[in-house]
């Protein structure tokens, strides 16, 4: 399946589970950049374009009339239709259709372009030229994921993905592209935990918002009675809670790189 196409089906869990990114991160990331045009590649719904849009904020300040700060990149016009609807000035993030390989954004008009949970959809050969031709002079780049990191439930998780999907099997992994992207490029790692807390439904929302399960799952009723099976095995009550939630642990990872040429 055409990566564009494997999120349609998931955009309104996508929406109401997916993580945000870590303030410290994005402001690590916005700190190596010498201005605040960024470019967000596989925007998707808008989570890390609008939170992109405030780390600028933060950093180089409002601009003039609620400039944009942040302009977001979706192929996929499903998300792309629900990130739009998600913004309004003056939130400093607009809209655009096209593709990490391919743009269409003119030559050197961003001091900054990054890709959350996305790279490893990419055509590396084809979107790293493109990533620094879009780059003004002296621009970086970086790659962001929300990286599950390795604790009782997680591992026992990964282990639960990769016996009920194919599909996960399958993808390209986080590992593999950061290998690439460090082979290719002379890159920079950051990384700060973050945490996700999950009731029952918040976890299945979170699990059946991957296009992996979306896509890889056969059996969506014997998956989502394992799911809670997993989910009763370590689920914890904690003071103030009033429902059972488990942790969706997560090492939060940017890799940044200068524009090359």
């Amino acid at each position: 399946m055409d990566p564009r196409d494997r999120f349609s089906a998931a955009v309104a869990l996508y929406v109401a589970a997916r993580p945000a990114y870590p303030d410290p991160l994005l402001d690590a990331v916005m700190a190596r950049a010498a201005g605040g045009r960024v470019v967000d590649l596989g925007a998707g719904t808008g989570i890390s374009a609008r939170a992109l849009a405030a780390a600028a904020v933060r950093r180089f300040g409002p601009g003039v009339d609620g400039a944009v700060r942040v302009t977001a990149v979706e192929p996929n016009a499903a998300m792309r239709a629900a990130g739009e609807a998600a913004s309004a000035p003056p939130d400093g993030t607009r809209w655009h259709a096209g593709d990490a390989e391919a743009t269409g954004l003119p030559g050197g008009s961003a001091d900054l372009v990054v890709g959350c949970q996305a790279f490893h959809w990419f055509d590396l050969g084809r979107a790293l030229p493109e990533i620094d031709r879009v780059l003004a002079a002296g621009g970086v780049a970086a790659a962001l994921w929300n990286h599950r990191a390795s604790s009782p439930f997680l591992d026992a998780y990964e282990a639960f993905l990769r016996a009920w999907s194919a599909d996960y099997r399958a993808i390209r992994t986080v590992e593999a592209t950061i290998a690439d992207l460090d082979r290719l490029r002379a890159t920079e790692h950051v990384v700060v935990p973050s945490t996700q807390r999950l009731t029952r439904a918040g976890l299945h929302d979170r699990v059946w918002s991957a296009s992996y399960v979306q896509h890889g799952i056969s059996d969506a009723a014997g998956f989502n009675d394992a799911l809670d099976a997993l989910f009763a095995t370590f689920a914890t009550t904690r003071g103030g809670e009033h429902a059972p939630a488990v942790d969706f642990d997560y090492q939060s990872i940017a890799v940044t790189w200068p524009r090359s040429g």
